[in-house]
């Protein structure tokens, strides 16, 4: 008997937005004293009226049209009873029937061969979040500073089937909602975050049996470990004849790795919606959701063919796909230069490599790119080898935030472009490595390349290597 999972995930995303959903606090609250970004309307106090954040809502519809939802053309906000010490009004302000987004779908490629997988999207509603609850051994503590913090809540249909396929899904959507700028998404500060839902069946057949939910799973390595731990508990179930009689809400322990019981699983009823009464049913208008689409340019599957069918790697398109701030940059030095090749050389391998090791983002760091397309230019005209650049420009460049001729003209650097200095080096290399010249004879033209090399290093870098490689050539074949 073949059994199969049956897996949906609600995502919940921070929204990046400068204030909480329905108040004027900080929406970042990381590291802050715990208790210091509150006020009157995100602790509950009597009275206190709640006004939507109308950022988050460009953000959530953003998002809803990223992963093909339909917006809706009006939507109303909810409460949501229930009690719980962190949450201080009694009740989150959610939606329940009538969401801002519903019925959309994301497209995935899988790992292993390369085929389109397609995980549909029930809705996207935005809520406001609880505050965080710190236990110990006897007695627990209270943060009330992420009260009130803009979520979207992004619900699949269950159309997931491993626990490989649902940590693919939730990559690909933390991607996209990165790359549009919609959450930073940062599962280090509480950004993102899962609850799964998993049951299973026997392959073939649609029925949807009894679930278990796993709440709050912070990682995508703890999303995979608790899906397969939960999937093997329940297929051992199944296959003794025990189905789950009702459905649970589970745990999961990030030391042993295993599932378990927190309460039977709360049903709609249970939480006692009805219709916010301080927020009235919200309209959106065509021109609202057209602004949106405006705001979104490919998205990162699309960059990526783009750039495949331009000539890079696998590796090299994904990288630079994956965020826009890198997709702005490159595609800005690449227009500008037309020299693929130099412009991978000098994002990936320099200026990346600068970026990790300083730990900067893109934004932060001094090079702009007008100033990176100079210093392509420069190399591409012979002015200064690729060597100089890298070596001795660019870090100048990095540090102070000067343009290349600047650097140049500061520190004197200079290509040599003198045919008769050349040549004079590339005579006594020909002379100190005659076997390398007879393998280039005999058609081994890579071997060329080391003599470059060692007439690169003669010069300090300083020599004009496309010069030097026609010179060696002419003089190996005179």
């Amino acid at each position: 008997m073949n059994i199969e999972a049956v897996i949906g995930l609600e995502i919940h995303a921070q929204l990046n937005t400068k204030t909480k959903m329905f108040c004027r606090c900080k929406n970042d609250s990381f590291d802050a004293i715990p208790n210091t970004n509150v006020c009157p309307v995100c602790m509950g106090f009597p009275g206190q009226l709640p006004v939507l954040n109308k950022e988050a809502l460009n953000l959530a519809i953003k998002a809803g049209i990223a992963f093909n939802l339909e917006i809706l053309d009006e939507f109303k906000m909810d409460r949501k009873n229930y009690f719980y010490p962190d949450n201080p009004r009694g009740f989150q302000i959610s939606q329940y029937d009538k969401p801002l987004s519903k019925n959309g779908y994301i497209s995935l490629i899988s790992n292993e061969d390369n085929t389109e997988q397609v995980v549909r999207i029930n809705r996207i509603h935005i809520e406001d979040d609880a505050g965080k609850l710190t236990h110990f051994n006897d007695f627990s503590l209270i943060d009330f500073n992420r009260a009130g913090v803009p979520l979207i809540e992004i619900v699949s249909e269950p159309d997931i089937r491993s626990s490989e396929q649902a940590v693919l899904y939730a990559k690909e959507i933390q991607k996209i909602l990165k790359y549009l700028n919609i959450s930073d998404a940062d599962m280090e500060k509480g950004m993102f975050r899962f609850d799964a839902s998993i049951s299973v069946r026997e392959s073939g057949d649609n029925k949807l049996n009894k679930r278990a939910e796993i709440k709050n799973l912070n990682s995508f390595k703890f999303l995979s470990l608790a899906l397969d731990y939960e999937f093997n508990r329940q297929k051992e179930l199944y296959l003794n004849g025990e189905l789950l009689e009702k459905e649970l809400t589970l745990g999961f322990d990030e030391t042993s790795f295993k599932t378990f019981f927190l309460r039977d699983k709360e049903q709609s009823y249970d939480y006692r919606y009805f219709p916010e009464p301080d927020i009235p049913n919200i309209s959106i208008e065509s021109k609202v959701i057209f602004e949106q689409k405006k705001n979104i340019s490919k998205l990162p599957a699309d960059k990526k063919k783009e750039y495949l069918s331009l000539g890079m790697s696998e590796e090299e398109a994904t990288f630079i796909s994956s965020n826009n701030k890198f997709v702005i940059y490159f595609d800005k030095i690449l227009k500008e230069t037309g020299d693929l090749k130099l412009c991978l050389n000098f994002f990936n391998n320099i200026l990346i490599q600068y970026l990790k090791e300083n730990f900067l983002d893109i934004s932060e760091q001094k090079i702009k790119s007008e100033n990176m397309i100079e210093l392509i230019n420069l190399v591409k005209k012979g002015v200064i080898s690729t060597t100089q650049a890298k070596n001795d420009v660019f870090p100048v460049m990095f540090e102070d935030g000067l343009s290349a001729s600047e650097v140049i003209s500061k520190k004197a650097i200079s290509q040599i472009s003198d045919t008769d200095f050349i040549e004079k080096i590339c005579k006594e290399i020909i002379n100190q490595n005659t076997e390398s010249v007879d393998l280039i004879k005999s058609g081994k033209d890579r071997v060329l390349g080391y003599l470059v090399g060692l007439v690169m290093k003669e010069t300090k870098g300083k020599a004009n290597p496309s010069m030097v490689s026609a010179i060696l050539m002419k003089l190996i074949n005179s």
